[in-house]
């Protein structure tokens, strides 16, 4: 995965600014350093893999919150149409989303 080449990453006072170079997404992203580091790393294939090792090797994090930061990044640059993921998402990324599809079905069918 990686951004769009529509869209541009600019660091600016420890942070970062995400803006799209043409009409699909009208606004700006700011984001933290952290996010920072992810963007940058996106502007380039890479893996989600490759960006949790990024945050766990640059800040006192554990993997799982890592893991959970950079999925709602990653969710938000989907809202925007900012990420380029090929012609359909990772495996990984496919079952998790069955999982949790499977999961809420479980619980709809036994009444919780």
């Amino acid at each position: 995965m990686k951004l769009k080449d529509t869209f541009i990453v600019r660091e600016m006072d420890g942070g970062i600014v995400l803006a799209a170079l043409d009409r699909s997404f009208q606004g700006l992203m700011k984001g933290n350093a952290s996010a920072a580091k992810i963007l940058l790393r996106l502007q380039e294939e890479t893996s989600k893999e490759q960006l949790v090792s990024l945050l766990t090797d640059a800040y006192e994090v554990d993997v799982n919150s890592a893991e959970r930061d950079i999925d709602r990044l990653l969710d938000k640059l989907r809202e925007v149409g900012a990420l380029d993921e090929g012609e359909d998402r990772t495996r990984a990324e496919t079952e998790k989303q069955g999982q949790k599809s499977a999961s809420w079905l479980l619980q709809r069918i036994r009444g919780r």
